[in-house]
């Protein structure tokens, strides 16, 4: 299952596809302040409440435009389970990179 984030300076779209199949759809205010402790405890209930197991994600892609949201969404996927991070930011050339996991 992949993990999609695309957040913007409003709001933060969130998507669980299990192969090309749109699984779980939210939206959320963008938050500049939140942790990435609070990023994981987000996701796990709201995959919780759509009935999805987060441990099924695989992968975790996050577009965003909002630096702070960037790296504290990243950390917040990466306390979910074993994956890889790609991250697309504007400077998308400098910037992106994969995470692996140990």
């Amino acid at each position: 299952m992949l993990l999609a984030l695309d957040a913007g300076n409003t709001n933060i779209t969130i998507g669980a596809f299990d192969g090309a199949k749109l699984t779980g759809r939210w939206r959320l205010r963008t938050i500049r302040e939140q942790t990435a402790d609070e990023w994981g405890i987000l996701l796990r209930n709201l995959f919780s409440l759509s009935e999805l197991d987060l441990k099924a994600v695989d992968g975790v892609a996050i577009s965003s435009v909002v630096p702070a949201v960037d790296r504290a969404g990243r950390g917040g996927a990466d306390r979910r389970g074993p994956a890889r991070a790609l991250s697309a930011t504007l400077a998308l050339d400098s910037a992106s990179h994969v995470i692996p996991r140990s």
